[in-house]
């Protein structure tokens, strides 16, 4: 079986506060446009327990507020990439394949990256999630 998330480039851009009016999004097209970004494509993780048979590709975007951090997210691309293989190839099949807690997955990579970067990341976007 095969399983696919994609994002296509839709970023919400408002939510309805209790008073049920329009609020803009703490994650608008303008906040995303003045921050530091990565791309990381096509992560292959081998999940715990599939004797290699069996694989993860995932493909994200990490933001930070301050686009002065970018040259530190250039850098620090090779120790986000460990550590996400790291992080998630502890995980086994079963987890992985679970869409209920993709969620938490993805805080998990949120913590990560922050503790690999010493920052606060903004947001973490799943762009491919393909499980073999």
């Amino acid at each position: 079986q095969i399983y696919t998330l994609s994002l296509h480039d839709t970023l919400p851009i408002s939510i309805k506060s209790k008073d049920e009016s329009l609020e803009k999004s703490e994650f608008s097209s303008d906040i995303l446009k003045n921050s530091a970004m990565i791309n990381i494509e096509d992560l292959v993780i081998n999940p715990n327990g599939s004797k290699g048979k069996r694989y993860l590709i995932m493909s994200l975007y990490i933001y930070l507020k301050n686009k002065k951090l970018q040259d530190k997210l250039d850098v620090e691309e090779p120790a986000i990439k460990d550590g996400l293989i790291s992080l998630l190839s502890r995980k086994p099949m079963e987890v992985l394949s679970n869409v209920g807690i993709r969620e938490n997955i993805r805080k998990e990579i949120k913590l990560t990256i922050e503790n690999i970067l010493q920052e606060k990341v903004l947001k973490v976007y799943l762009t491919k999630y393909v499980m073999q």
